[in-house]
């Protein structure tokens, strides 16, 4: 099994909200290692089959509350010469988070 695959396989899982745990158990527990590819490279790759995960309905409120994040405020100044520019933007701020660099 390539590594996205598998990878895929353990986002599927961890959506249902799965432990890590679980999620280990089920992907070591379901290759299926008499499966045989007709690629003709003669290399045996096991099938990893999770069956149909079941999707559980997401539910988002509207309204109520004031979770919205506000942008940042760019300010900087630059001073060139010749070819090379300085650039500093120490003036820029966020008021609900931090800038960094």
């Amino acid at each position: 099994m390539a590594s996205p695959h598998v990878a895929g396989a353990a986002a599927l899982l961890a959506s249902q909200g799965d432990t890590h745990q679980a999620i280990r158990d089920t992907l070591l527990g379901k290759g299926n290692f008499n499966w045989t590819d007709d690629s003709g490279d003669g290399i045996l790759e096991p099938l990893l089959d999770i069956g149909d995960p079941v999707f559980a309905p997401v539910f988002v409120a509207a309204g109520g509350g004031s979770d919205t994040n506000a942008p940042p405020t760019a300010a900087f100044t630059s001073a060139c010469a010749g070819l090379g520019c300085d650039f500093d933007g120490r003036g820029s701020s966020d008021s609900d988070g931090s800038i960094v660099s």
